[in-house]
């Protein structure tokens, strides 16, 4: 996996022109300010993504509370493919948690292993917007996660006008979910399962 990273971001360097999905051509770094992610980038970033990361939807529970909880993550030990991987999504605005992880037990003398995930609604709508265009290989669980991400948005902006979500203080609003968003859930959870012949 370290090699076709270190491929995909020489390949990155390399390239002078990419079309953008709907179709125009843009040349690197040409017309953009550099403080934004240009196609390239993107392209480099949704793919990394869609090869190494993780997409997931998934149940939590805590002592007050259950959650479904929303979530991209992305690992890797190569630190300028980390470092590179942080700036896009720096030049992008979006926010994310990352941790670095020294290695222990028979992983021990191997490279750092870092991990980036991105968990809040507004930051994973942004990543989704940006990346989806560009992945081959996990569209269909990434639509589902994106109309979760976009419903629990819309729903959280209620709730912040009112005060209340069905009634009940806003404090215990994350407890709630419509059925719209359960049911996103539920198809997600069926494209984990191994289908049968």
């Amino acid at each position: 996996m370290e090699f076709i990273s270190t491929a995909l971001l020489k390949l990155g360097k390399m390239l002078e022109h990419l079309k953008s999905p709907d179709g125009s051509q843009m040349q690197n770094n040409q017309g953009l300010d550099n403080q934004q992610a240009n196609l390239i980038e993107i392209g480099w970033l949704a793919g990394m993504i869609d090869g190494e990361g993780s997409f997931i939807l998934r149940k939590r529970q805590s002592e007050k509370q259950k959650q479904i909880q929303a979530m991209v993550c992305w690992t890797n030990t190569d630190k300028n493919i980390v470092d590179k991987f942080r700036e896009i999504l720096n030049k992008a605005g979006i926010r994310y948690y990352v941790m670095t992880k020294r290695r222990s037990g028979s992983h021990l003398g191997k490279k750092p292993r870092t991990d980036i995930q991105i968990y809040r609604y507004r930051e994973l709508n942004k990543l989704l917007d940006l990346i989806k265009p560009y992945l081959a290989s996990k569209k269909e669980k990434v639509e589902i996660i994106h109309q979760f991400v976009k419903s629990r948005i819309k729903q959280l902006k209620l709730n912040e006008m009112t005060g209340k979500y069905n009634g009940i203080k806003m404090t215990n609003r994350e407890r709630f979910y419509t059925s719209e968003q359960i049911e996103l859930y539920e198809k997600f959870q069926s494209l984990r399962k191994p289908q049968r012949a």
